[in-house]
């Protein structure tokens, strides 16, 4: 004959019988959507240079506090101050690199093959900046805001 009625099937049967409940906006999340409040995650940024002393460093520093990004700087050098990582590279966005040898040298790290769909962006900033020097180091900051303009707007600061 057929199974006695349990208390388990009573109940998953007065559940499928419940008129199913609307779902209601939040009334604050649509007006953060409404007037662009909502936050929005940050891009991550990653400037590569060779050596990462002086135009990957000072291109960090200029967005360090700038609310719509989040960056780091690496060096492509063996004796880089910070080398190059996969990690970096997997945690980036974007990626500005500082002259024409280093699409090349990112490529040929193998570390890229993983991150082909990554954007590296070559801003062709020479070196030979010294940023201990003051004079130097202004030069410096005012071409790498020319060339990252386009790209990233003027650094703001939070």
């Amino acid at each position: 004959g057929p199974a006695p009625f349990c208390h388990k099937e009573r109940q998953k049967d007065k559940l499928d019988r419940r008129p199913a409940k609307a779902r209601v906006p939040r009334p604050h999340k649509r007006r953060q959507e409404e007037q662009g409040t909502m936050r929005k995650p940050k891009e991550r940024i990653l400037f590569v240079s060779y050596m990462c002393i002086d135009r990957g460093p000072t291109a960090e520093q200029l967005y360090q506090t700038d609310p719509r990004y989040e960056v780091k700087s690496a060096g492509i050098s063996p004796f880089a101050k910070r080398k190059l990582t996969g990690d970096e590279l997997r945690w980036a966005n974007r990626v500005f690199v500082m002259g024409n040898g280093y699409n090349v040298a990112i490529r040929a790290t193998g570390i890229y093959i993983e991150t082909k769909d990554l954007l590296l962006i070559n801003l062709d900033v020479p070196g030979g900046f010294d940023a201990t020097n003051v004079v130097s180091r202004e030069a410096l900051v005012t071409v790498l805001r020319t060339k990252l303009r386009p790209y990233l707007g003027e650094p703001q600061n939070a």
